[in-house]
């Protein structure tokens, strides 16, 4: 008599149904284990790199090695004899060093171009009046630094810390690699904000000039601003993109030009296109028939026009003056500060320094 025994196992779609229960489970859980695992890594990474760095200023402190530097990269200099550092690189060429691009504010994703991130002031510190340094350690941390040139020299202070106020420092524990965001694998030390500020690029006589960009309007709507005192809330407010000029070059360390300084610049743009000689017009004038020097085709944007800090008159008080430089003409003309709109505003800006 044969006997029959009855087969056991899992059916192949019992099988699928298990794995894609799996599949589920595992998409659930493993991205929280990953953000956990990251979370505690950086974590770990910051602790480690500021007790590092901590150990090095006080060392520097108590051998008066912190004070008397006038600039950043002097203190780098220095400050790489007590912690290990593979690569500097100076502020016009921080991205060598440094990300490219970073998330600042996790609220509204705001994005930061790391290249525009030249100074003390870009870090929030606008009193220390010196630039910064992009900085690679050589345990793979990223930072960008700033010193402080008023920095005291305490060498009997053991508790000199790192978090002393003699430099701010913005750095990214995980080098080149994502997320970019600060919370997560960047930090900081004395970093108030950022603002992405102007360099010199080029001289005109006794005036240094940065390159020329299009500014961010400040939304005036919201209040008083301190860029532009004329709109206040619910009266002329506006996305001003004149405001947002100003603010750039003053956290610069510049000024937006007047009018003469503007004249001076398109003096040295152009000449004329029949002769070759050279142009002089006065504040307001005007001139046609011209030509854009070589050297200033790849350093100025044409066409274009340029905000200036002045008024337009007592009868125009929310207009500001610019100068509108063409290919071939130049001149000057005025617009309302608050009402052209965000999206229509193609008028530029430049920022000026007296050398």
């Amino acid at each position: 008599m044969k006997t029959f025994f009855k087969k056991t196992g899992f059916t192949l779609a019992e099988n699928l149904i298990t794995l894609t229960i799996i599949g589920i489970i595992a998409s659930i859980t493993i991205p929280a284990l990953i953000k956990k695992h990251n979370e505690k890594t950086w974590a770990t990474a910051k602790n480690i790199f500021e007790n590092k760095l901590e150990i090095a200023v006080k060392q520097m402190n108590t051998e008066e090695k912190l004070a008397g530097y006038a600039s950043t990269i002097d203190f780098v200099n220095e400050l790489k004899k007590y912690i290990k550092i593979d690569r500097i690189c100076n502020n016009n060429n921080i991205t060598k060093c440094f990300e490219k691009e970073i998330t600042w504010n996790l609220n509204d994703d705001e994005k930061v171009d790391m290249s525009g991130i030249k100074n003390a002031a870009s870090l929030g510190q606008s009193d220390w009046k010196t630039e910064t340094v992009g900085v690679q350690f050589n345990n793979g941390i990223n930072a960008i630094i700033a010193y402080n040139p008023n920095t005291p020299q305490e060498p009997y202070n053991n508790q000199f810390a790192a978090t002393s106020n003699s430099m701010a420092i913005l750095y990214d524990v995980s080098g080149n690699k994502n997320p970019n965001t600060n919370g997560k694998d960047i930090a900081s030390i004395n970093v108030v904000g950022l603002s992405e500020t102007l360099s010199c690029i080029f001289d005109t006589g006794d005036l240094c000039w940065s390159e020329d960009f299009l500014p961010t309007p400040i939304d005036t709507c919201n209040g008083i601003s301190k860029y532009d005192q004329e709109y206040t809330t619910g009266k002329y407010c506006s996305k001003n993109a004149w405001a947002g000029a100003k603010k750039t070059c003053e956290i610069s360390g510049m000024k937006l030009p007047t009018m003469e300084q503007l004249a001076q610049l398109t003096n040295d743009i152009y000449v004329y296109s029949s002769t070759g000689s050279s142009i002089k017009i006065s504040a307001y004038g005007s001139a046609n028939n011209l030509q854009i020097k070589n050297k200033y085709k790849d350093i100025l944007t044409f066409p274009t026009g340029y905000w200036s800090e002045n008024l337009y008159s007592a009868a125009y008080e929310s207009s500001a003056s610019m100068r509108v430089l063409y290919p071939t003409r130049t001149y000057h003309t005025f617009t309302n500060k608050g009402h052209m709109p965000n999206y229509s505003n193609d008028t530029r800006a430049i920022c000026v320094s007296i050398r």
